[in-house]
């Protein structure tokens, strides 16, 4: 069985800035970050941006465990708001990676934190762009203990199944 599911997506750093309407310092620092912590948009009734509750957390932990990698949260800090939301599972926030091997590093990072803190179900979006304009949204919903295991099979899958296509994503493997 697999709990990852993944799909073209649609969705783009450059959306998410313009949307936020980033102070020029933010801005800056979310053009140039590999990876990318996103907002909800129009969740159930809330109309504003959100983020998932503990997403300054998992941002200082991804901070911590990747010291080399640039980081950032796409939004103004005055802006900021998260969503608690009651649910037997872990929901982590949309992340946007921009070279492969970011994406392998989040996954071992996010498979570690989610383990360590005892969670026992996880949803996460990890949006994986190419440099032919498309992306790849890998959405996970499962046990925390497979993370990992299915990442790695997605990404292989993908790989197989679209050829070049990642090849092209960075050229970077």
């Amino acid at each position: 069985m697999s709990y990852i599911n993944v799909k073209e997506s649609k969705i783009n750093k450059l959306e998410y800035i313009a949307k936020t309407k980033l102070n020029a310092s933010i801005e800056d620092e979310i053009r140039n970050s590999e990876i990318t912590i996103i907002p909800m948009t129009n969740y159930r009734e809330v109309k504003q941006m959100a983020f998932h509750h503990g997403t300054t957390d998992f941002l200082r932990f991804l901070q911590q465990e990747l010291p080399t990698s640039k980081i950032g949260i796409c939004v103004n800090d005055e802006d900021y708001v998260e969503l608690s939301l009651n649910s037997i599972k872990t929901r982590i926030s949309t992340i946007i990676v921009d070279n492969l091997t970011s994406f392998k590093s989040l996954v071992i990072k996010i498979a570690k934190y989610i383990i360590s803190l005892g969670y026992k179900n996880v949803e996460s979006t990890i949006i994986v762009p190419t440099n032919k304009g498309s992306a790849f949204e890998l959405g996970y919903n499962g046990p925390a203990g497979l993370y990992e295991k299915h990442h790695a099979e997605a990404i292989n899958d993908l790989i197989k199944k679209a050829g070049t296509l990642l090849e092209d994503f960075n050229n970077e493997d």
